[in-house]
């Protein structure tokens, strides 16, 4: 075999065997903190859903789309396009609620270099095994020195209906 066709063979085995976006070992981490976000949400597991949190300077934002926004409007609500909140409202207002709750997530998408990530997935959102949103979220994490810690979250409104 010449010696360039076995070059460019080896080079085929090389690229095949090692992916070129190869995942950031601090993906798996990251990997647990979503799956401890939505067990920590079904559980209603407060103290858990802080610990995943920045405990300030952190930002939460809800989005409603177009469609959302119109109907929102259509009933005469005085509805946001951007509506800004905080994590400790929403893990609140997740605890006194007495209908069980659920977040699922598909498409889970991560970048990271090790020191900051962001995850990309789309949702559904659950009462009672209702459908009561659904959308795309995302959020930025931080590495600190007690781990990876949620920064900012952002997700869409689209409503049932």
């Amino acid at each position: 075999m010449p010696a360039l066709r076995r070059t460019a063979l080896l080079l085929l085995c090389l690229s095949a065997a090692a992916p070129a976006d190869a995942a950031h070992p601090a993906e798996a981490e990251i990997r647990r903190i979503v799956d401890r976000f939505q067990y920590a949400l079904a559980a209603k597991d407060g103290a858990t859903l802080y610990a995943l949190f920045l405990a300030q300077d952190n930002a939460w934002l809800s989005v409603a789309s177009e469609r959302q926004l119109a109907a929102w409007r259509a009933r005469g609500v005085a509805a946001q396009r951007v509506k800004p909140g905080n994590h400790a409202e929403f893990i609140a207002r997740v605890i006194a609620q007495p209908e069980r709750i659920e977040e699922t997530f598909s498409d889970i998408k991560i970048h990271t270099d090790g020191t900051i990530a962001s995850v990309h997935f789309d949702f559904v959102f659950l009462e009672d095994g209702r459908e009561v949103n659904r959308g795309e979220e995302a959020w930025h994490l931080v590495r600190t020195d007690a781990g990876w810690k949620i920064s900012s979250v952002i997700y869409s409104v689209n409503r049932p209906g």
